[in-house]
């Protein structure tokens, strides 16, 4: 059961450095090159929920788990969390880090659709620090 855990983590993180549309937001105007989209894992993608917020600048952070839970079909199913959310001091009036969650969430749930084909997803907001929002996209892969 492990493996499938393990690959599912695997392809989510390929999913997301695949789109250019998300890797271009993520390195704010950095040339969108392999170097550079190399370098987002572990700066602001990574494989486990953080929801540690401290940082001294502010950034868009994409963060990742799978885990097993009952299944109606079969003994356990795969569900995935995929969170995006601001890190550090932002000032919500000055920048438009919440339209940035918005379009993220939304174009990482459109290819968790065509990636996964999941029986079940949810892609709802949460407020969090700094009178920001974070969004968290639950998937199930029977």
């Amino acid at each position: 059961m492990t493996n499938k855990i393990t690959t599912t983590k695997q392809n989510i993180k390929e999913m997301i450095l695949k789109d250019s549309e998300i890797t271009k937001i993520l390195l704010n105007g950095k040339e969108n090159n392999y170097e550079n989209v190399k370098g987002l894992v572990g700066r602001k993608i990574f494989n486990y929920i953080n929801d540690d917020c401290c940082a001294t600048s502010s950034y868009i952070r994409i963060s990742y788990d799978v885990d097993y839970i009952p299944s109606k079909y079969e003994e356990m199913a795969t569900r995935g969390t995929i969170i995006v959310q601001v890190v550090g001091f932002c000032n919500p009036c000055e920048d438009n880090y919440n339209s940035y969650i918005d379009i993220l969430s939304e174009k990482i749930l459109e290819d968790v659709l065509k990636t996964f084909k999941p029986t079940e997803y949810r892609n709802v907001s949460e407020p969090i620090e700094c009178n920001s929002i974070r969004r968290k996209i639950i998937f199930t892969i029977e």
